[in-house]
């Protein structure tokens, strides 16, 4: 072997010898991400359960009062009234139906409309018109109200939806 060879060959030892250190850092940097990525799925899990716990704890306090706001020095407790949501369970049968008794219940495209149905008035469970009649395949439900808190010192809503 020349002088050639031998810094090669010493090129090619340096270079095994890095790759081998790379490899067991990689390794290394691999297992402490993955135990890295355990501890927060693990804290996040305990974290949200005790939030859970205040959260609902708020608003069950909140629906007792009846109140819309509560103010704290630690944040707000606020209740507001969702709309209510027409449902029609057939709605081509729903519109056939309109289309010649209660034209005012459908578009023009002969679709459900929704928001005149909503305006209609309730009775036993059921929609009535102004006429008395019982629309057929609908329904309406309520969303429940919807609960927030907004904390003071972060500026956060901490609302259950996140």
């Amino acid at each position: 072997m020349d002088e050639a060879d031998l810094q090669t060959e010493n090129h090619l030892r340096h270079l095994r010898d890095l790759q081998m250190e790379l490899d067991r850092a990689l390794a290394l940097s691999d297992a402490e991400l993955t135990r890295i990525s355990n501890w927060r799925a693990e804290e996040t899990e305990r974290v949200e359960k005790q939030m859970d716990f205040h959260r609902n704890s708020c608003e069950i306090f909140m629906r007792s009062t009846n109140a819309k706001t509560l103010r704290f020095p630690s944040g707000k407790l606020v209740m507001r009234k969702q709309p209510k949501k027409v449902v029609i369970d057939d709605e081509e049968a729903f519109t056939r139906w309109a289309a010649t008794n209660a034209e005012d219940l459908v578009r023009v495209k002969f679709q459900a409309d929704k928001k005149a149905i909503a305006g209609l008035r309730e009775k036993d469970d059921c929609v009535v018109t102004d006429e008395g009649e019982v629309l057929p395949h609908v329904v309406i439900t309520r969303a429940e109200d919807k609960f927030s808190i907004e904390l003071n010192d972060t500026g956060k809503v901490v609302d259950g939806d996140d």
